[in-house]
C-alpha cells in the first residue's frame, strides 16, 4: 500500500495517505480509486490553496469517493447472509462513536447482542476479507476497514438496519 501510495508524493502528504488507508482499507479497487478522487481534488485546486484546504479537500474527497462507490459497497453489502450484515452493523454502530462520516448518521438503534464471540464465523468472514480489523480502542474490539463503509451504514435507514436485529 505504501508503495503505491508514494507514487503520489508530489501532491500526497503523510495525512492523505493516512486518509486514502483508512477510507478504502487494504482493497486494492478502493485504494485506486480513492487515490484517484484525492488526486483530481488537488489538480483542481489553485497552488496557494493547496496548504490550506486538507481537511476540507479529504472531506470533498470522502464524499466524492463514497458517491463513486456506493453502488459497489451496496452489492458487498447484498452478497452478505443476514447475520454477517448483522455483526457488521453491530461494529459499525460501535465505531460511529469514534469515526466522523460525512454523513450524519441518524440511528438510535440499542441492539441486544452482548458479546460478539457468538458470532465467530461472521467475524472470521469479515476479518478474512478485510472488511474489519481488530481494535481495543473500540467497545466492541473491533473496527470496520475500509471506513468508507460507516457512510454505506449511515446512509441505510432505521427500519432497514432494525430489521436485522429482529431476526
Amino acid at each position: 500500500i505504501a508503495q503505491l501510495l508514494n507514487k503520489g508524493k508530489p501532491y500526497f502528504t503523510d495525512d492523505d495517505n493516512r486518509f486514502i488507508q483508512e477510507v478504502a482499507g487494504g482493497h486494492p479497487y478502493l485504494l485506486q480509486l480513492a487515490a484517484s478522487v484525492l488526486w483530481e481534488l488537488y489538480e483542481e485546486e489553485k497552488e496557494a490553496e493547496k496548504e490550506e484546504n486538507v481537511v476540507k479537500r479529504q472531506q470533498h474527497a470522502k464524499q466524492e469517493f463514497y458517491n463513486r462507490t456506493k453502488e459497489t459497497l451496496n452489492h458487498i453489502w447484498q452478497s452478505w447472509a443476514p447475520m454477517t450484515r448483522t455483526v457488521f452493523t453491530f461494529i459499525a454502530l460501535a465505531h460511529f462513536k469514534t469515526e466522523p462520516t460525512f454523513l450524519e448518521p441518524q440511528i438510535n438503534l440499542k441492539p441486544n447482542i452482548k458479546n460478539l464471540s457468538q458470532f465467530k464465523d461472521e467475524l472470521q468472514q469479515l476479518e478474512q476479507q478485510g472488511f474489519i480489523q481488530k481494535d481495543e480502542q473500540i467497545d466492541n474490539g473491533w473496527r470496520i476497514a475500509p471506513t468508507i463503509f460507516l457512510d454505506l451504514i449511515a446512509d441505510k435507514t432505521e427500519p432497514e438496519l432494525d430489521a436485522l436485529f429482529r431476526n
